[in-house]
Parts: C-alpha cells; sequence; structure tokens
C-alpha cells in the first residue's frame, strides 16, 4: 500500500510567526491522553447529529505532562501511596481521585493531593483543546471571509456560533438538506441564502442573550454572506456529504512539527493508529518518526495525562454551560477546598505557559475564553 507523505514541519513557521512561540526546539518528552474523543461527527439524518446534542458542551481534549528529556525520575509510586488507593487498581484514572461534574472535581482531598504532587516536580502539562460543534461550523465564514476582517475573524465566527446554538435544530436541518460540507455549487446560492434567514430570525433571540456584544458584528456577517453569492465556498465543498469531523488526527501530528526534536508518547488508540499506518512522516525530506503507543497501564506519566485531561475536560464543559451570571456569583458558590483546588490547576497552567504558549492549544469561542478570564478574576477577588 503506498503511504500518504506528510511533512511535519508543513505549516510550523506560520505558526511560529502567528503566535511566537519560544522553547520549542528543546527536546521534551510528551506524554498524550484524551477526553471525550467522539472520533467521527457527522449528520444522521435533518434532526441530529451521531452523538446526543447535550453532550456538545464537552470538548474534546488531547494532551498531558511533558518533561524535558534529562529529568526522568517522577516518583510516581509516591504519589499512588499517598493517594491511598486500593490495591487492586492497576491503572489510576480520573475517578480514583475526584468524580462527578467540574466543580464536584474540586472538592476531592485527593486531587489535592494530586496536583501538589504535580506541581512540586518538573512537569509541565499540555494540551489541545476542541470544541467540536464550533470547530465543525466556522468553515462556513472561513469560506468566505474577506481578507480585509482577517483582524476580527474571532469575533465573527463566535457570533455566527452563537447565533447557531440559538437555534440549533434548525441549523441542522440546513446543513442535512444542502449536505454540508458538501455543498453541491449549483445549490451554493439557496445555502447560502437559507443561513441568511437563520441569522434574521434568530438576531433578536441573539441580541437579548448577548446585550453587550455589538450588534453591527451581526449584521456584518450578513453582508459578508450576502456579498458571497456566487463564489466558490472553498472548505464546505467537494468533501464528504454529512461529515462533520472525518477523524481527530491532526490534532495528534499538529505537535510533531511544532515540537520536531521532541518524543512523543501516546495512549493507545486504535482509530488514530489505523490513520497513521495510511501515512509516512517526513522533516526536511527525511523519514521521520518520534512517536510511539504505548498501553497506559505499564506507562504511569500516561496515567498521570489521563488525570490532568478528564480534569480539563471537565472544566470545558463547565465553562460551555455556565452563565456569566452565575461566574459572577462564583466566590458565594465555591467552598475553601475547591477554590486551593483550582488555584493549583491555574499554577500548573501558568508553570506550562511560561515555559512555551505552545503548550497551550485552543480551538473554541472567545466566549468560552471571555468565561475562563472571568472565573479566575472573580476568584482572585
Amino acid at each position: 500500500m503506498n503511504k500518504i507523505k506528510f511533512d511535519i514541519s508543513e505549516n510550523r513557521e506560520l505558526e511560529i510567526q502567528l503566535h511566537d512561540f519560544k522553547n520549542i526546539d528543546i527536546e521534551y518528552v510528551f506524554y498524550y491522553d484524551e477526553t471525550n474523543n467522539i472520533r467521527k461527527f457527522w449528520l444522521k439524518n435533518e434532526s441530529i447529529f451521531n452523538i446526543p446534542i447535550e453532550n456538545l458542551s464537552k470538548n474534546f481534549v488531547l494532551g498531558g505532562v511533558s518533561h524535558l528529556t534529562e529529568n526522568i525520575d517522577f516518583d510516581t509510586a509516591t504519589l499512588k501511596n499517598n493517594l491511598n488507593l486500593q490495591s487492586n487498581i492497576k491503572e489510576i484514572k480520573l475517578k480514583h481521585i475526584a468524580k462527578g461534574d467540574f466543580l464536584s472535581c474540586l472538592k476531592s482531598t485527593k486531587l489535592e493531593t494530586f496536583l501538589d504532587w504535580l506541581i512540586s516536580k518538573d512537569l509541565f502539562i499540555h494540551y489541545s483543546n476542541l470544541n467540536i460543534l464550533y470547530w465543525s461550523c466556522i468553515d462556513i465564514l472561513e469560506s468566505i471571509l474577506p481578507q480585509e476582517f482577517f483582524e476580527i475573524h474571532m469575533e465573527l465566527k463566535t457570533i455566527l456560533y452563537e447565533l447557531i446554538k440559538i437555534d440549533l435544530n434548525n441549523f441542522i436541518s440546513i446543513l442535512y438538506k444542502y449536505e454540508y460540507p458538501n455543498i453541491d455549487r449549483k445549490k451554493a446560492n439557496y445555502f447560502l441564502d437559507e443561513i441568511l434567514s437563520f441569522i434574521k430570525s434568530n438576531k433578536p433571540k441573539f441580541i437579548s442573550k448577548h446585550p453587550f456584544i455589538d450588534t453591527n458584528l451581526v449584521d456584518l456577517i450578513y453582508s459578508i454572506i450576502e456579498n458571497s453569492k456566487n463564489t466558490e465556498l472553498t472548505f464546505i465543498m467537494d468533501e464528504e456529504s454529512h461529515v462533520l469531523i472525518d477523524d481527530l488526527s491532526i490534532f495528534y501530528k499538529r505537535p510533531f512539527g511544532i515540537f520536531k526534536n521532541s518524543k512523543h508518547i501516546f495512549d493507545e488508540e486504535s482509530s488514530i493508529q489505523d490513520v497513521f499506518n495510511k501515512w509516512s512522516f517526513f522533516e526536511s525530506g527525511k523519514e521521520w518518526e518520534n512517536f510511539e503507543f504505548q498501553n497506559s497501564e505499564t506507562n504511569d506519566l500516561i496515567q498521570v495525562s489521563d488525570i490532568i485531561i478528564g480534569l480539563l475536560g471537565k472544566l470545558f464543559e463547565y465553562l460551555n454551560d455556565v452563565s456569566f451570571d452565575e461566574l459572577n456569583k462564583i466566590n458565594s458558590i465555591l467552598e475553601a477546598q475547591q477554590i486551593n483546588n483550582f488555584d493549583k490547576i491555574l499554577i500548573l497552567i501558568d508553570k506550562s505557559d511560561s515555559q512555551s504558549t505552545a503548550f497551550i492549544h485552543s480551538i473554541h469561542s472567545l466566549i468560552e475564553r471571555d468565561k475562563l478570564v472571568l472565573l479566575l478574576t472573580n476568584l482572585n477577588k
């Protein structure tokens, strides 16, 4: 079988220029686990996806811990002993340390023990955080957005996403009708007309829900779409009908190029391994393979990655579901133990971000980012 050639450095320089990454040529060892791995995302019919709508607030998160190559002994035996786990547990997971939603997890004293251990070691955390619905739908704007609006592209995509969430059922029916993301060129204008009608009918609800967002930006989106008639819809044509995400392998491959001098160790994941088996990886014309898949039962730092990524997955789900009003009351809701654990999570994120901003990667709306900022602001009052 002829394998597909993939240059791991293809987009490296562009990302470095866009994000001003530092410390990415250093040799690290990365360990990975994931949460909410949907593997594939598609429209089953005109009213439902292959996953329940209520699960769309659960972001896919891939990542874990990393360290400099010279640091190899992290005394995980002491961690396991301090957690006082049952003797029959072969593999530590988040459920052994904390249970429930994010705020419930923060009540756990075992979580504090785990976070204290992690902070005390020469370990960084890293992750890619993906809002599945957001990523699936923003190609509508990505396909038609004029260059002059690039500086506000995140604001525009966030607004479209928020409009979609207000009337998701009707939006799904439009996508299914036009076999999104495989829009027939002869039907492209009809598709855009229905999106325009969708925006127009949901604008009042959007204004009511988001009174502080500039409504002129809604009108700008409307104008951009209206002026895109008879143009090529670059990213939503010539694709597989009704398949919004074919696989998530891009998030597994992305770190290869950014941290090309590092070693990447993934938890075994058959769907990703099957995809990787179809590729040949190259760097500067030379065959490259600095990754491997290991059974998490035999690798303690993959188990540590499971815990931190599971916890972050719950954090991002919480941010998707919580309202700004609820966040403004957060200090009256949380107990001292919860605030203490959350502070430790922030210490880990800050430590890692200071080492390299490339450790933290998110594809989500500005609303999610603003909620996280508000949460941090209110907890630090």
